[in-house]
């Protein structure tokens, strides 16, 4: 038997797994590295929630929108997807960080940091077709104030491309929309199409 051979197997044998064990190590410690970077800048946005340093910009469906300051980052957007309980921060439209790296605790709390700091402004929205909008978003994107349309101070078919898409789409109304509408806007804030099929319901 030739121990030589046998030697240089056993060599290249223990050399791949002490490549593959270094390797490891290298990987562990670069992720290391990375998570305590995200983690470091969840904090700073958690800092920045606690002393005021973030603006709410607006709310469509369930994905709230602040703008804020990071250290090393400058000017960020941060997008709060309140359904998945996940927070993105972009820069330039570039997601650059995304919270499946920071510590549960972490998250936890800066989700509750948003919710308490801007609930007024989450929880202050407009239901149109079935999409949410911040009441400032909804009055940008459309020009309407909602304290006018509760008024009814615009005529429905002539001022609002989004009463034109209502009916064009000529919406079919069952009982379950209705009442749906009732819970979120009151039976005095339907509109008459609305108002007339719940009458012609009443009456069956």
């Amino acid at each position: 038997m030739d121990y030589s051979i046998l030697g240089l197997i056993g060599a290249f044998c223990l050399g791949y797994v002490f490549s593959n064990f270094i390797r490891k190590v290298m990987d562990k410690i670069a992720d290391d590295e990375s998570s305590k970077k995200v983690n470091d800048v969840y904090s700073n946005l958690l800092n920045n929630v606690h002393s005021d340093k973030t603006t709410f910009t607006s709310r469509i469906n369930n994905t709230v929108s602040l703008e804020t300051l990071i250290d090393g980052e400058g000017k960020v957007n941060v997008m709060y997807m309140m359904d998945k309980k996940d927070i993105a921060i972009f820069k330039n439209d570039n997601c650059i960080y995304t919270s499946n790296l920071v510590k549960p605790d972490l998250l936890d709390e800066l989700i509750t940091a948003i919710d308490i700091y801007h609930k007024t402004k989450i929880v202050d929205t407009v239901n149109m077709m079935g999409l949410i909008f911040s009441r400032e978003e909804f009055e940008k994107k459309f020009n309407i104030r909602v304290e006018d349309m509760k008024k009814g101070m615009y005529a429905p078919m002539e001022v609002y491309d989004i009463d034109k898409m209502i009916n064009e789409d000529e919406i079919d109304f069952d009982i379950d929309y209705i009442l749906d509408r009732i819970s979120e806007v009151g039976i005095e804030n339907l509109t008459p199409d609305e108002k007339e099929f719940l009458d012609n319901y009443n009456s069956k």
